[in-house]
């Protein structure tokens, strides 16, 4: 019952990359797509990428100016 294995090499990667809402690794138009639906959406703090507690422009602007960024 124990998921982690009894805590025995137990290892988790943690990817982050500013401006990709979609989690591919890759900031690109449909992260745009994404961002700007959110601002139309109920509030979702992954959505909010400058943590003002709001989902608006700003946050699109960000991932508008982070476009072509990737993990690799």
């Amino acid at each position: 019952g124990n998921l982690l294995g009894g805590g025995t090499a137990f290892t988790q990667n943690l990817k982050i990359l500013c401006g990709d809402v979609n989690d591919d690794g890759v900031v690109n138009a449909s992260d745009m797509t994404l961002a700007t639906t959110a601002t139309h959406a109920p509030y979702n703090i992954i959505d909010d990428l400058n943590g003002d507690g709001a989902v608006t422009i700003a946050d699109v602007g960000i991932v508008r100016g982070r476009v072509g960024t990737s993990l690799q």
